[in-house]
């Protein structure tokens, strides 16, 4: 999001909703689809990146989320994805294989709770440092270099 008052605007919302302060993960009763309604619906120039995506367990590609697809998780907003963490379960490698995620940008980013794999995987935004410019590669594909 552009401003911090958007944010502030998405974290207020999702607190009414679930707790945000239990353990650094906000525990919220909702649909990935109603979230991403919320925070489009703050700005349409935020955007949620599907984090941890093929955790064994609830993640939008894991076992037992019940969806094979992005649109199976996000539906007519899944246009609105533009990118997908992988998370410590993949790697982008991994990811390049399954052509569904052709036009998504992958990043990975390391965990602070998995030490062994710090630093592992990195992502350089070739860009200007403000929020637009930031969001740009991501939602175009352009200007993120891999490692």
């Amino acid at each position: 999001m552009s401003e911090f008052f958007e944010r502030r605007q998405v974290e207020c919302s999702l607190a009414k909703i679930g707790n945000l302060n239990s353990d650094g993960r906000p525990i919220l009763g909702l649909d990935a689809k109603d979230l991403l309604k919320i925070v489009l619906d703050t700005s349409p120039d935020a955007m949620l990146v599907p984090a941890h995506a093929w955790t064994p367990h609830f993640s939008v590609f894991g076992a037992a989320s019940g969806f094979d697809s992005l649109y199976d998780c996000f539906g007519e907003l899944a246009s609105h994805i533009y990118a997908i963490e992988t998370g410590l379960s993949s790697d982008p490698a991994m990811n390049w294989r399954l052509s569904a995620l052709d036009g998504i940008t992958l990043i990975s980013n390391s965990d602070a709770h998995s030490p062994a794999k710090m630093g592992r995987e990195a992502n350089i935004l070739d860009t200007n440092i403000s929020y637009l410019r930031s969001w740009k590669p991501f939602n175009q594909g352009r200007d993120l270099l891999e490692l």
